[in-house]
């Protein structure tokens, strides 16, 4: 009984760190648009891109992780076990085949846009290498460490214990939602999944977090290859292409690897709405519309 009403404490402190990241997030945008007003030039994009992401995340992860009491307690919360070579070998080609998926699950969300008058592409491109060093870090590196840690790591660690469907449902659909974009709504949809299958299916958070990194640096590049693609046959045969070799190696992956231990919960469905539904990430939607608003005003 104890064990229990601790996990659904524990599930409690989750939603309010989700409220806590994009209350910091939106807190860190508004201090550097505040500073940048007061610079006679403009923050490097990508810098900015590294410092919010830095400061969303820093003081609620301090905050909560007081619940750390050790090391090896961080390493079973978080699902922190070494990942095995041959995980390694397949999640990158995995991932590198997985975001050509990502693209083309956001066609229809571009076109939708599109249709409507309204500019669905938001990546500027860095031209120097200067700028794709830091853009490598700060759309990379950075977000990938520590949207996983937070994602996969906590909120997923946390939920995974009680029901392993609520906690697959509930940190996708937060994942996808908080990324704001609707245009690439069906590819965060598809990289959350993806993320959590990947720690289900190894039991370790570093499997999520290669797939996320590579998928990520892999974006940058491949928009470049796109840009310099004008023939639309070869955009369609290469798309055609990456759907069939990630459906082979994901067979692969899922033939060679055992899913950790599945948890079920017997009102799985309601402790998803009621989650969804709970007071700080209601919050947390209502800052994100504001977040919205002000940047279509402004």
């Amino acid at each position: 009984m104890k064990q229990g009403y601790e996990e659904i404490k524990r599930i409690k402190q989750v939603r309010w760190l989700v409220f806590g990241i994009v209350l910091a997030q939106f807190a860190s945008e508004l201090i550097m648009d505040a500073l940048a007003s007061f610079m006679a030039k403009p923050f490097n994009p990508y810098l900015e891109i590294a410092i919010v992401e830095i400061f969303t995340f820093i003081i609620p992860f301090s905050i909560y992780g007081k619940n750390f009491k050790n090391s090896k307690n961080t390493v079973e919360e978080l699902n922190m076990s070494p990942m095995k070579l041959s995980h390694i070998f397949l999640i990158i080609p995995l991932a590198i085949s997985g975001q050509f998926i990502m693209q083309l699950l956001d066609v229809p969300g571009w076109l939708i846009l599109n249709s409507l008058g309204r500019n669905a592409v938001t990546t500027v491109l860095p031209k120097s290498f200067g700028n794709i060093f830091l853009a490598v870090i700060a759309i990379g590196i950075i977000p990938a460490f520590l949207e996983e840690i937070w994602m996969r790591g906590i909120v997923f660690g946390v939920f995974s214990r009680v029901s392993t469907f609520v906690a697959v449902m509930f940190t996708t659909i937060i994942f996808a939602i908080l990324h704001v974009n609707p245009a690439e709504i069906l590819g965060i949809i598809f990289l959350g999944f993806m993320a959590c299958l990947l720690v289900i299916r190894t039991g370790s958070l570093y499997s999520a977090i290669l797939f996320h990194l590579v998928i990520n640096i892999s974006s940058i590049f491949a928009t470049y290859g796109m840009e310099n693609l004008e023939n639309a046959n070869t955009i369609i045969v290469l798309m055609a292409l990456s759907v069939i070799v990630f459906a082979l190696l994901l067979f692969l992956f899922l033939k060679t690897t055992k899913p950790m231990i599945i948890k079920k919960y017997k009102r799985e469905k309601k402790m998803l709405a009621s989650s969804l539904l709970s007071l700080p990430v209601l919050l947390s939607f209502a800052l994100i519309i504001i977040k919205i608003w002000l940047k279509s005003t402004l």
